[in-house]
């Protein structure tokens, strides 16, 4: 079936497209022409006589005999040193994201499962002071950072980037925390867990989208700052941005306008490199909850017990005689004079199910359920593992069934009423098949005859 994009108009696709492409090269516009004219000198990419200059590099072949010339980036990261300034932003960037997510993850994560009323007005409080121009901040900073000899370092401007960036992750982290059921910190506590290892164990690894996220949000705080780094620190310890401002020159100082364009173009490197390797996670993070009464989806089901073994044999009639003579399994089902499949009783098993081992032919089971081949058996002598069948609650196959289709994971529901039983079928990654295996009497067949599976999506009748 054609997508709704697809089967939309003509006409409307083609504006859609011209639209995206349009806003494409407006957004990108800025940043091609700054990088193009990066490698130009001054006189082409701020020429006023003639624009075309900085296309052709006129000046700039005259003065290097080249259109195109690096002296701009030599300038900047070897004459004037900017590796510094560089040195200097990742490590503020480090200690302020480091410091927001540990302080933000611990006291997001106690706000979210914290019943107090309190709790409403202290997110309200760190809301408030979020709302606060920085500078304010800054400026209540000096005095004492003065009277100290603490200005101009790194530490202090650490200190305060976190200071203001941390209650906008305490609120983002507590958003992310009140998305994940409190029924995780539960089970984890009966399986023997304390609070903070549910919260390191459980919780952290279920929402690290969105410390990702949030990551992503105190590092561009912290690396496109200038107002508090310009205040705060010296001119040995300056960070990029305020690097780049000083390259502009003062009323009193001249500057280099093309080591400051080739600084710019330099700076959004490690941006583009950091999003290009967590993409995955900051979408993820970024439209988990976006819609109203969205909560993360739990499973719904716990593996009780092994339920059956199945093994596809070479020679099923050793294989049968093997199991039933010299290992005294009884024979609950099949022949291999038969269909080729033989069921062994193994032992009681969780809830009223019975354990099985079942011993498959080479060609035999249906293909859609039991994927088989002609081919000679990958693991054994003579004979190769069928499929896993794990037990499930009854009620639980359900859950199983949702959660499946939640993931795009195919299955298939067979009724097998000889035995009580009732599998869901789905396929690993590399195609062995899992079956979710639950008893219920009410299914055992009366008088021999067959109960037909239930009608729904995903089901196949036997």
């Amino acid at each position: 079936m054609a997508s709704k994009a697809q089967r939309a108009p003509l006409g409307l696709r083609i504006a859609t497209n011209v639209f995206i492409i349009v806003w494409l090269i407006i957004a990108a516009f800025p940043f091609l022409w700054t990088f193009w004219g990066s490698f130009k000198v001054e006189l082409d990419f701020f020429s006023i006589s003639d624009w075309t200059n900085a296309l052709t590099g006129k000046n700039t072949e005259e003065t290097y005999g080249s259109p195109f010339t690096g002296a701009g980036y030599y300038g900047a990261w070897v004459a004037e040193g900017f590796w510094r300034p560089a040195i200097n932003t990742f490590i503020v960037c480090f200690f302020v994201v480091c410091t927001s997510l540990t302080i933000g993850t611990l006291g997001g994560y106690a706000l979210s499962r914290s019943s107090y009323r309190y709790t409403f007005w202290l997110l309200i409080t760190a809301l408030i002071f979020r709302a606060m121009p920085p500078i304010t901040l800054v400026s209540g900073y000096l005095l004492p950072f003065f009277e100290w000899n603490l200005w101009g370092i790194l530490p202090t401007t650490i200190i305060v980037l976190v200071a203001i960036n941390q209650p906008f992750t305490l609120w983002m982290l507590h958003s992310f925390f009140q998305n994940i059921p409190k029924e995780l910190d539960e089970s984890a506590k009966v399986d023997g867990c304390s609070q903070f290892q549910a919260f390191r164990l459980v919780i952290v690894p279920v929402m690290w989208p969105g410390v990702i996220t949030t990551g992503l949000f105190s590092f561009l705080l912290a690396y496109n700052d200038f107002a508090v780094t310009s205040m705060l620190l010296a001119e040995s310890h300056r960070t990029m941005i305020p690097q780049i401002a000083a390259f502009l020159g003062t009323t009193q100082t001249e500057g280099n306008v093309m080591f400051a364009v080739a600084a710019v173009v330099s700076a959004p490197a490690p941006l583009f490199i950091r999003v290009m390797f967590l993409q995955r996670q900051i979408v993820y993070g970024l439209t988990a909850g976006a819609v109203k009464g969205e909560r993360v989806m739990e499973r719904g089901f716990d593996i009780k017990a092994l339920g059956e073994i199945a093994i596809r044999c070479g020679d099923v009639g050793r294989q049968v005689a093997f199991y039933r003579d010299v290992l005294g399994l009884e024979v609950l089902s099949g022949s291999s004079d038969d269909d080729g499949i033989v069921f062994f009783r193994i032992g009681p098993g969780y809830g009223g199910h019975t354990a099985v081992l079942a011993l498959f032919a080479r060609d035999a089971g249906r293909a859609e359920i039991h994927p088989h081949t002609s081919d000679a058996p990958r693991t054994g002598a003579g004979s190769s593992l069928h499929h896993l069948a794990l037990t499930v609650d009854h009620e639980a196959q359900e859950n199983a069934m949702r959660w499946f289709s939640h993931h795009g994971i195919d299955y298939r529901v067979e009724v097998f009423d000889w035995i009580g039983w009732r599998g869901v079928f789905c396929l690993d990654p590399e195609g062995n098949t899992v079956e979710l295996v639950a008893f219920d009497p009410s299914l055992l067949a009366a008088d021999g005859q067959e109960k037909e599976d239930s009608d729904g999506k995903g089901v196949s009748q036997p």
